[in-house]
């Protein structure tokens, strides 16, 4: 991304009437190619340029206690929500409000939920992001349906944390969410 570019992109979204950015570096992010090297440098740049026009949203990693100082930066700057890299067992997630609350970060963490159908494709998720799981949660994978385990985080964080929020990566299964989500409604 360059500056330029970026001035041209910001009043053609307003004039759009988008409001909403989501701010990531991205997989395949080239210093040498950018007038940003991080992400708080253009969440700095976009509210120097916009005021509060944009709602901006970053990146939070659950399983990355490095990363949580990055994160209050970017917040402190301007960010004003977070949506989680996915995560599949809900104490992953409390342990992590409770770390981003110690460090002040004081805006709406929105859970991310990867809805997978395989132990397949569990296991690319877990490798392209560099993700663990705990014993007990390959356990569960032996004696549950994967959806069901999916539903079940989605309503354990529903009822026990009060989460009203949430971001499901698709990656272009659509129909498999909508199921997913459907089937999360009747349930509540």
């Amino acid at each position: 991304m360059t500056k330029a570019y970026l001035n041209d992109l910001l009043p053609w979204l307003q004039e759009k009437g988008i409001c909403n950015l989501f701010i990531v570096l991205g997989d395949s992010f080239n210093p040498n190619r950018s007038d940003f090297k991080t992400s708080s440098e253009m969440i700095s740049y976009i509210k120097a340029k916009t005021l509060d026009y944009f709602c901006i949203g970053v990146a939070g990693f659950p399983y990355d206690d490095c990363k949580i100082t990055a994160l209050k930066e970017k917040i402190d700057l301007g960010a004003d929500f977070v949506i989680s890299q996915a995560f599949f067992e809900a104490n992953i997630y409390k342990n992590y409000l409770e770390k981003c609350k110690d460090a002040k970060i004081d805006v709406p963490i929105i859970p991310g939920i990867f809805p997978f159908q395989s132990q397949k494709e569990l296991d690319m998720f877990l490798k392209l992001c560099k993700v663990e799981v705990t014993d007990e949660f390959k356990m569960k994978l032996e004696g549950e349906n994967v959806m069901d385990i999916i539903e079940n985080l989605v309503l354990d964080l529903h009822n026990n944390l009060n989460v009203k929020h949430f971001h499901f990566f698709t990656i272009n299964k659509l129909e498999i969410t909508c199921d997913l989500v459907k089937k999360i409604q009747l349930s509540l």
